[in-house]
């Protein structure tokens, strides 16, 4: 009774309507929509320090709790250890003009005086 009322030219461009929807949304929701799982890297980026020092203590009870189970703090342990890369990441500036020592007359770092 289904081929009756639809033959399977008029069901292919039915389904590719809806699949096409579907992976457009889908699309929408992982590329543009951009909210990040919390305590990714991107959402440890955005927080202010007040905001990261509340949020890395959160986590830092866990780590030292011994009521969770060790794999959950093992888990708060990475990402503890995320939240302070990232820390770092953000204040480390002191070596964007770092050169290589020269190799001087007597050696290197050897200069005259």
């Amino acid at each position: 009774m289904w081929d009756f009322y639809m033959n399977k030219k008029t069901v292919s461009i039915i389904s590719g309507v809806v699949f096409a929807t579907l992976g457009g949304y889908g699309l929408y929701k992982g590329v543009f929509n951009k909210n990040s799982l919390t305590y990714s890297w991107e959402w440890i980026e955005r927080l202010t320090n007040k905001q990261w020092n509340n949020e890395r203590d959160k986590v830092q009870q866990i780590v030292m709790s011994p009521k969770y189970s060790d794999s959950m703090r093992n888990e708060a342990l990475r990402i503890l250890q995320l939240f302070d890369k990232v820390k770092n990441k953000k204040e480390c500036k002191g070596f964007d003009n770092y050169k290589f020592p020269v190799h001087g007359e007597h050696g290197t770092n050897l200069y005259k005086k």
